[in-house]
Formats: structure tokens, C-alpha cells, sequence
């Protein structure tokens, strides 16, 4: 199972699990469909938006069945 940090790059928090986007568009982060989603970490990624990724990580672990990729 995927426990989520900050350093994780976007575009693999989006992977390991079918409701990360959402709860990145709920802080309205669509990261996810920029290219640097391939490059960031969530930590880098919020810094644009002045964004909590500590907020925004708790938020991600807090998915039921959190880690589960989609088949």
C-alpha cells in the first residue's frame, strides 16, 4: 500500500490511486494533466499556488483503500 508524501511526483500520486485526482482538484490543483506532473513533486508543485502539501498529503492518505491502482 502507498503511503503519501510531498516528494512524490504528481504524475505518481495520480497512478497509485483512482481518487487522487479529485482530491487534487479539490485544493484546485489540475497538475495532474500538466506536463509537469512527470518532473514536480507535490512539494514543488504547490509552491506556484501557496498551497499547504502537508494539508493536501493528510487529505491523500485519508482515501479508503489508498494505494490501490486502478485496473
Amino acid at each position: 500500500m502507498t503511503v503519501f508524501t510531498k516528494e512524490m511526483l504528481v504524475c505518481d500520486i495520480v497512478d497509485s490511486h483512482p481518487g487522487a485526482k479529485d482530491v487534487l482538484l479539490e485544493f484546485g490543483l489540475p497538475c495532474f494533466r500538466c506536463v509537469v506532473a512527470y518532473t514536480e513533486t507535490l512539494a514543488e508543485g504547490v509552491q506556484p499556488h501557496d498551497l499547504d502539501a502537508d494539508l493536501i498529503i493528510e487529505r491523500l492518505n485519508s482515501l479508503p483503500g489508498k494505494g490501490n491502482k486502478k485496473s
